[in-house]
């Protein structure tokens, strides 16, 4: 798999996929960077296919890969990820991933999405959990829309660290 990766060999893309289904985790772990280095579609829908992976590391692996793609296709399946239970009982480091790949690849719908979760709150009145909202502003850094950084701004003074500390960290990435 990372032979095909190196050489880009698009047309074992398929067999490379094929690579994601094996228990192996070093193997599926392999396959994703092959895939990423092949960059075709068939390549971005295999990863897209292995974020519902059994392994958390194959899961970061493909968001990260995904956004890395920018492969604009992915935004429902990371949209019903950022929206899952699954994923607000991950650890941080998943979290991250995933709303940042969403962040990568969502466009304007994403970012007003992004925004909600950041700065808006439910109909009960509360808001998401700071590390939701602080995910959700590491996601808007990776847009790098004017309106992500609007929405960003206006988060800025936000009462809780954790978010402020995140705000101002995609800020920076931004206008970096």
């Amino acid at each position: 798999a990372r032979l095909a990766g190196r050489q880009g060999i698009a047309a074992a893309a398929p067999e490379v996929a094929r690579q994601l289904a094996r228990p192996e985790l070093p193997l599926r772990l392999a396959a994703v960077e092959a895939l990423l280095a092949l960059r075709n579609p068939v390549s971005a829908h295999a990863l897209q296919g292995a974020l519902g992976d059994g392994e958390r590391e194959v899961r970061i692996a493909a968001a990260r890969a995904l956004a890395a793609l920018r492969y604009t296709p992915a935004r429902p399946a990371l949209e019903a990820a950022i929206d899952s239970r699954r994923l607000r009982e991950a650890d941080l480091t998943e979290r991250i991933a995933f709303f940042e790949a969403y962040g990568a690849v969502a466009g304007e719908e994403g970012v007003a999405q992004l925004d909600r979760m950041l700065n808006g709150k439910s109909w009960l009145g509360r808001k998401e959990t700071p590390e939701m909202r602080a995910c959700a502003a590491l996601g808007l850094a990776r847009s790098g829309l004017p309106a992500a950084r609007r929405a960003l701004a206006g988060a800025s003074a936000d009462t809780d660290p954790v978010v402020r500390s995140a705000v101002g960290r995609a800020l920076r990435a931004i206008d970096g």
